[in-house]
């Protein structure tokens, strides 16, 4: 019984040492200048990445998650999961938000490359609830696109509030790909 109890320690303890290095990602408030709108009306806060290539790789990803969004199937992605209320994320997205494709125009992307999580084959991460992604730096500029459309959507059910254990993140992509995939 211990060692059980200890391992749960162990990790508690290795997931708060993480979110105390990020500086809290559920407390970042957004600063500086407001990301430009595109002709599309698709606005996504890249400023503070400093490697172009990995801002530019988030833009069309979340240009590309939104397009997915608008299919009914994809969509239903939000009544799939709960947040830790047990409210279905489509109902937290309607209660929060003007459409469920804002919650991706209102995320702020972050270089989260240092990071110990980015290491582990990591493309983005970010904890229930947060507004603030981060993204693993070359790892997710080197995703095809399929993979990178799909790994925003993943990451905009945890800014709704989706935790993890359960589902696993891997239940997550799952389901992710049944509804929005190819």
């Amino acid at each position: 019984m211990f060692p059980a109890r200890l391992e749960v320690v162990v990790r508690l303890a290795a997931v708060c040492a993480q979110l105390a290095w990020l500086g809290s990602p559920v407390a970042v408030r957004a600063s500086g200048p407001l990301p430009a709108t595109r002709a599309d009306g698709m606005t996504v806060d890249v400023s503070t990445i400093a490697d172009g290539a990995v801002a530019a790789a988030v833009e069309r990803a979340a240009r590309g998650a939104r397009r997915r969004l608008a299919d009914a199937e994809c969509l239903g992605v939000l009544d799939d999961f709960r947040d830790a209320n047990q409210r279905p994320l489509r109902e937290v997205a309607n209660a929060t938000l003007a459409s469920p494709d804002a919650v991706l125009t209102r995320a702020i992307f972050r270089d989260g490359r240092d990071a110990t999580i980015c290491r582990t084959g990591t493309a983005a991460f970010t904890g229930p609830g947060s507004r603030v992604v981060f993204v693993c730096g070359a790892r997710f500029a080197g995703l095809d696109r399929t993979a990178a459309e799909l790994v925003m959507i993943h990451e905009m059910l945890h800014t709704l509030g989706l935790g993890e254990r359960p589902p696993t993140s891997r239940e997550i992509d799952r389901q992710v790909a049944r509804r929005c995939g190819p």
